[in-house]
């Protein structure tokens, strides 16, 4: 058996990612544990901030559960 630490480098990535190791873990091929959040804060976002990331997110890509599952080929 080998323990590994795992470091998300991109915020973006951190759903798939943790999707993925979850995956593996009900099939029973990793177990997890220590979980950590180590996001350093940073500065508070004014409102235009937070509305411009927003706007963003709305158009970006999403996708349903069906294309997540085809994508981790699950």
């Amino acid at each position: 058996m080998k323990s590994i630490q795992i470091n998300i480098l991109s915020d973006n990535d951190e759903i798939e990612v943790m999707g993925l190791l979850s995956f593996l873990e009900k099939k029973s091929v990793i177990s997890m544990g220590n979980i950590r959040n180590m996001s350093i804060p940073g500065k508070p976002m004014t409102i235009n901030e937070l509305n411009e990331q927003l706007d963003i997110s709305r158009k970006s890509k999403s996708y349903t559960a069906s294309e997540v599952k085809a994508i981790l080929g699950l």
